[in-house]
């Protein structure tokens, strides 16, 4: 083969690839309906599966506030069952301690002014 025709060949190659690359890289996409629909769907299942897990995470936070609640609710149980159940005796003596103790808190509440005398 003579120099003359493998210029041409190697001219030939390099035309056909950049053709090729052109083709690949810079043809315009072509969507279809189909596609587009497709597309979608994919987003949709997208946010109904990050629906799922929030509404997942919300039922555990449901879940743990219930017991929490529960658990609230027998303290209180056991507390009202003790106020009602003590003595009247002893009910006296918690009162009496409660406004000895906090007497200046009461005191300092009364805008007491004595009267002027004439």
């Amino acid at each position: 083969m003579s120099k003359n025709t493998w210029i041409v060949v190697v001219c030939a190659i390099i035309v056909i690839l950049c053709i090729y690359y052109w083709v690949v890289n810079f043809s315009p996409n072509i969507e279809t309906p189909e596609d587009k629909i497709l597309e979608e769907i994919e987003l949709l299942s997208n946010k109904v599966d990050s629906i799922k897990r929030a509404n997942d995470s919300i039922k555990v936070i449901i879940d743990t506030t219930e017991v929490e609640i529960e658990h609230v609710y027998e303290k209180y149980i056991q507390v009202r069952e003790h106020i009602i159940t003590q003595s009247v005796d002893s009910d006296c003596v918690f009162f009496s301690n409660y406004l000895s103790n906090d007497s200046k808190r009461f005191i300092d509440t009364i805008d007491f002014i004595p009267a002027e005398t004439y």
